[in-house]
């Protein structure tokens, strides 16, 4: 995974983030996999929009490495 820089933030960010739109769409189980795989595979940044009023979206709370 590669990491870049946002100006004002000490944390390197990923340079892919995952849409969370559909995170919750489905069920707990397989939403929750997803996320877990996304940082297993070295995702920090999600982007988790207000738009997205869908599922789950509004209680993810995800910690930093």
């Amino acid at each position: 995974m590669k990491f870049g820089t946002v100006p004002g933030v000490e944390k390197r960010i990923s340079r892919m983030l995952l849409g969370t739109m559909i995170v919750g769409a489905s069920n707990y189980e397989e939403s929750s996999a997803l996320l877990d795989a996304a940082y297993e595979a070295g995702f920090n940044a999600f982007d988790t929009g207000h738009v997205y009023g869908v599922g789950l979206r509004g209680h993810i709370r995800l910690a930093s490495r």
